[in-house]
């Protein structure tokens, strides 16, 4: 073999061992990212803090400038923007979108990655920025074990060479984990729902109820600020059911429930207290606001069903009874206690009344 036959053989020997090691270097990054990806659920169990740690642990390990992440709403068919990283601010949009919007479209369909070369941020939604930077786009379909489409992966890269069919296969192995760890994610958030909300009414239950007013207890003490609680019971309920049947009280439990959550604060913690109790906790309201907020919820009440559209054709009222920390009570049990003797006064004296000072 002459000098110039072994320095060929030297050199393609030379270019076989850089690609077994960058073969090597890849199948390293893979395992790697799989790894802390599985990890992340060891960790917590909650959607955000999940999504926030798979997007640190690509924007330290993945070869990509960007990414982004949507996520479908199951209920409205829509498509909500997840933690992202690469982008500023205002190249962004927290509005849902429909997935018939922009490439979105394609990827959620067709249930397979999509690459694309001078692609824009806006351009996943369809819309049109003329000055957003061009890139390299790489999306991934989001789909479960069972085959569900739960969102899309959105890549991409600064340079214009595309992305190569081994970074494809890559990503596309990583997205498939990404969908699995999301899914049981969900899966636990929806357990947690049916274990503290109620089943007719989807408001909080009562033992969801207990472990808050401990916590708001602890804190109104803590901070030395006020919380109220108001108790309320449906007046003549069992009437209700006797005369129309217990579907149609079912359906005016669900009503109340909505129109008592309609008019109260995203603060307040509205649960159902058991059979026709509904119990409402109001952070940093003191005695006297909590009086006037009991008011206005037993008027809407009266209203409602004294209006022709109804549910039944009977009038329905609630009594109250109103309890505050600090001015009632010290504990959690103290308040429960107070709000439900003032509410027995209320019925004892007449219902569809407020009280809110003991006898």
């Amino acid at each position: 073999m002459t000098l110039r036959e072994q320095l060929q053989e030297l050199q393609k020997k030379y270019r076989e061992i850089e690609e077994s090691n960058r073969s090597l270097n890849a199948r390293l990054s893979e395992l790697y990212i799989l790894y802390h990806l599985n990890r992340i659920l060891s960790t917590t169990f909650e959607l955000e803090k999940i999504l926030n740690s798979i997007f640190q642990l690509f924007k330290e390990s993945l070869p990509v400038d960007k990414g982004s992440l949507f996520l479908l709403q199951s209920l409205q068919q829509q498509l909500q923007l997840k933690p992202s990283y690469g982008f500023s601010k205002h190249s962004q949009t927290n509005s849902p979108l429909l997935p018939s919007q922009g490439l979105i479209e394609l990827i959620i369909v067709q249930r397979k990655p999509i690459i694309k070369k001078q692609l824009s941020a806006a351009d996943l939604a369809g819309t049109s920025n003329q000055s957003a930077p061009k890139l390299t786009f790489a999306g991934f379909p989001l789909a479960t074990a069972d085959k569900r489409m739960i969102g899309t992966l959105n890549l991409f890269r600064n340079v214009k060479h595309a992305f190569s069919k081994e970074e494809i296969k890559f990503f596309q192995r990583i997205a498939t984990e990404v969908a699995n760890i999301i899914d049981k994610a969900l899966i636990f958030l929806r357990t947690q729902q049916y274990t503290y909300k109620d089943e007719l009414t989807d408001i909080f239950n009562r033992r969801y109820f207990n472990q808050r007013l401990k916590m708001e207890v602890k804190r109104a003490e803590r901070y030395k600020r006020n919380l109220s609680l108001l108790m309320i019971d449906i007046d003549d309920f069992k009437q209700v059911n006797d005369q129309y049947g217990h579907l149609k009280g079912d359906e005016v439990l669900s009503t109340i429930a909505k129109l008592l959550q309609a008019n109260i604060r995203k603060a307040d913690i509205l649960a159902r207290f058991g059979g026709e109790e509904f119990v409402i906790l109001l952070p940093e309201i003191d005695a006297q606001n909590a009086s006037v907020v009991a008011e206005k919820l037993r008027h809407q009440i009266e209203k409602y069903f004294k209006h022709p559209e109804s549910p039944i054709g009977v009038s329905i009222s609630i009594s109250l009874g109103v309890a505050n920390f600090p001015a009632d009570a010290y504990s959690a049990e103290k308040m429960i206690e107070v709000a439900d003797h003032r509410l027995y006064i209320a019925k004892k004296s007449g219902k569809n009344q407020v009280v809110a000072i003991s006898e």
